[in-house]
């Protein structure tokens, strides 16, 4: 009796975490598509990576400190303090700042989202149950993609004629029913002792440990998709192609919807029947091709840039579900060393991303960063067939 009261409330608790991860991804994500966009107006659009590397390094040093963050005051005062600053930022963001002061508050927003995701995973992890981690990693993917799914969307109606600072101030409002949320229904977390493993340590590990490696740079090249995704397909899209704000908006919405469908069931699907690593090899085939096929596509017909993108969403969704799946399976989140050098992907991917997209904009035409990007996603096979099923 006492172990199924525990297990209604660590149902009712998941429940909390994923309405808190819905309202947080909409904050997040309503204004990554439009960031881009709005560096271009402070600095021009072949600087635009810049600011994002600069971004990266900040959340990469950031991300090291969180041990010690989370050993201080806890994961629950973190993620208050953390949501805390991107207040602060966002308001002075919707003011219309000046241009370097909008460059340095863009900066430490992009670096809080990292850091409240962080420690959003963390509260997600302790509430789950062996035996079903696959299943809940799916659902919570599910959920935060249902913010991603309706961001742009909504940004789409709210923008017009470059207002950007309507959108930051969205994003303020949608912050606070999810802060209220983790005041009122988590302040009673009680935090893990963490191991901690020195970081030139870890990396010693990762390098030995072979599925550990081949995960970890799955894992980076799906966010080197997103993050070159993100930062030039809107550009793209808007700036060479010649589409509208309002198309864009829905254009995005209808490709994000595999993210929203397929998850789930992928997620389960891991935990009773097929393997994680067939899944992952197919999602890089998916991806590969439908990304290699942007590259012909001259016109802005709608119908057909929405195909193609829907399509390649379709591999991105069964790899991003099936490498958070293989990873929290075989390796947890007790290391929070390990737990920290696996959320550094997303900004060492924003770090390396426009650094490898710089020579397109110098040398070569704008839609053969396409073709590189094609051909890294079927790299990923190595990887991907390398590695040992957790079954």
């Amino acid at each position: 009796m006492r172990q199924y009261a525990k297990h209604i409330r660590t149902r009712k608790k998941i429940l909390v975490i994923f309405a808190i991860l819905i309202l947080y991804v909409l904050h997040s994500t309503i204004h990554i598509y439009i960031d881009s966009s709005y560096l271009a107006t402070l600095i021009g659009e072949s600087r635009v990576g810049l600011i994002f590397t600069l971004a990266s390094l900040v959340t990469i040093g950031a991300i090291k400190l969180m041990p010690r963050m989370l050993r201080a005051i806890g994961n629950q005062r973190l993620a208050l303090y953390l949501m805390g600053i991107q207040f602060a930022s966002l308001s002075a963001l919707a003011t219309s700042p000046a241009p370097l002061l909008g460059i340095v508050l863009f900066i430490i927003n992009f670096a809080a989202i990292a850091l409240t995701t962080y420690t959003l995973d963390i509260f997600i992890q302790h509430y789950s149950e062996k035996g079903s981690i696959g299943k809940i990693r799916g659902f919570m993917l599910t959920m935060a993609n249902v913010g991603w799914l309706f961001a742009p969307l909504i940004a789409s109606f709210i923008l017009t004629d470059g207002d950007y600072w309507k959108i930051y101030l969205t994003s303020f409002i949608l912050l606070i029913p999810a802060f209220i949320l983790v005041i009122s229904y988590l302040g009673d977390f009680r935090d893990k002792v963490f191991k901690e493993t020195p970081y030139l340590r870890s990396l010693r590990s990762l390098w030995r440990r072979k599925d550990l490696l081949g995960i970890y740079l799955i894992s980076f090249l799906l966010n080197l998709f997103f993050t070159w995704m993100v930062i030039y397909t809107p550009l793209y899209l808007h700036g060479t192609i010649g589409f509208e704000w309002s198309e864009i908006g829905v254009m995005l919405s209808i490709m994000l919807l595999p993210f929203v469908l397929l998850e789930a069931p992928l997620g389960r699907l891991s935990d009773t029947g097929l393997g994680e690593k067939e899944l992952l090899s197919a999602g890089f085939v998916i991806m590969a091709v439908a990304t290699y096929f942007l590259v012909y596509l001259d016109s802005p017909n709608f119908l057909l840039w929405t195909l193609v993108l829907f399509v390649s969403r379709i591999g991105a969704s069964t790899v991003e579900v099936m490498s958070e799946t293989y990873f929290f399976k075989k390796f947890g989140d007790k290391d929070i060393t390990t737990l920290g050098l696996f959320r550094t992907i997303r900004p060492f991917s924003y770090l390396i991303g426009p650094i490898l997209a710089w020579p397109f904009f110098i040398y070569f035409d704008f839609k053969f960063l396409f073709v590189f990007l094609a051909f890294l996603m079927f790299y990923g096979l190595r990887f991907s067939l390398s590695l040992h099923d957790t079954k």
